[in-house]
Order: C-alpha cells, then sequence, then structure tokens
C-alpha cells in the first residue's frame, strides 16, 4: 500500500462514519418521540370492548346531554351567521338551536329510558361543545353497539400445562455459487485480477 492509500482510507472511513452519524441526527431531529409514546400509550390503556364499558359511556353520554344541551342555542346562531348574515343568524340560528337543543335533550331521555341496552349514540357530535362548527346530525335510534372483531373481550389467561416449543422456521436453500459464472462469477474473476496485479508490484 503506498503512503497517498494509507491516508486517503481513513479519512474516507472517517467521513463515511460522519455522514451516517449526521443523517441518524437528522432522523432522530424529525421524530416527535412524545407524539408517538402518547399514541403508545393511548393503545395501551385502551379498554377492552365489555358491557360495563358501554354502558357506562352511555351514562356518561345521557347525563351530559340532559344538562349541558343548551350550547346548542349559541352554536345554531354562530354557525348560521357564519353562512349567512347577522340577521339570519339571530333569528333563524336562534331556531336551529333551539330544534338541536329539543331534539338534544330528547335522545337523552330516548337514552335513559333503555340505559341497559348498549346503544350507538344517536347526535352526533356526541357533546354540545363538541366541534363547534359541525352541524348537528342524528343517527338511526337503537342500533345495537357491537364489539369488533378485533376489540374482543380480553379474558384471563390460561395457564399453560406444558412448555411450548417454538415452531421451526424454514429457509429456503440456498443457491450453490459458481465461482466462474454469472454476477458473482464476473466479480471474482476481476478481483482475482486485481488482487494478482497488485502482488505483481
Amino acid at each position: 500500500m503506498n503512503e497517498s492509500n494509507r491516508l486517503t482510507a481513513p479519512l474516507i472511513c472517517a467521513a463515511l462514519m460522519s455522514s451516517a452519524f449526521s443523517v441518524v441526527t437528522l432522523a432522530e431531529e424529525h421524530v416527535d418521540y412524545a407524539a408517538v409514546a402518547q399514541t403508545a400509550s393511548k393503545i395501551q390503556n385502551q379498554a377492552p370492548c365489555s358491557y360495563g364499558r358501554k354502558i357506562n359511556e352511555k351514562g356518561l353520554r345521557t347525563v351530559a346531554n340532559l344538562l349541558l344541551s343548551f350550547p346548542e342555542v349559541p352554536k345554531g346562531i354562530i354557525n348560521v351567521t357564519n353562512d349567512s348574515n347577522i340577521f339570519f343568524g339571530l333569528t333563524g340560528g336562534l331556531l336551529k338551536g333551539v330544534i338541536n337543543m329539543t331534539g338534544r335533550l330528547v335522545t337523552a331521555v330516548a337514552d335513559l329510558a333503555t340505559l341497559p341496552i348498549p346503544t350507538k349514540p344517536v347526535v352526533y357530535p356526541l357533546y354540545a361543545w363538541e366541534d363547534f362548527d359541525q352541524d348537528t346530525s342524528y343517527e338511526d335510534l337503537f342500533r345495537l353497539d357491537k364489539c369488533l372483531d378485533g376489540d374482543a373481550v380480553v379474558g384471563k389467561p390460561e395457564a399453560a400445562s406444558a412448555p411450548v416449543k417454538p415452531a421451526a422456521v424454514a429457509t429456503p436453500p440456498r443457491q450453490a455459487i459458481d465461482g466462474r459464472s454469472g454476477y458473482n462469477g464476473q466479480t471474482n474473476q476481476k478481483i482475482d485480477g486485481l488482487f494478482q496485479q497488485r502482488m505483481m508490484k
């Protein structure tokens, strides 16, 4: 190895290592670890699908809609005013807000009467103060709230009677590499040629 190669090889290695380090640093700057941790925590703390959870959610929704349906009135006024003008907002928006407040109260009374039956919400958004820019809409009544396939009730784990052996992993057979044919053969021939040239020097 001559003098220039002895100096160049470590410099190239150092440059490659520093560029790899800078790429990793840039990648770490763009990752929002707080958001990742929050999402993981949300998934881990998600309650399993159960009758009790559905009834609790329905009860909370019912109480909130019975006691706090009055924000529908200013919501109707604001949304109609934003869509048209202040005159229509004060007249038609007031009427729209009173109708939506009454609808929210009626659905809350229906939910209270059918509290033991887990049903899906009728009013969207679920609460009057959520998504203030979105108009209140109503879905079908008495739709049963069923568990999704991936949201099954988590049961008590059963004790294993015997240790479970890991399954054997099938690996595809390796292809035989002929030293003189194909891509590997051409590469090997070139490397052999370069090695013989260097050895001759």
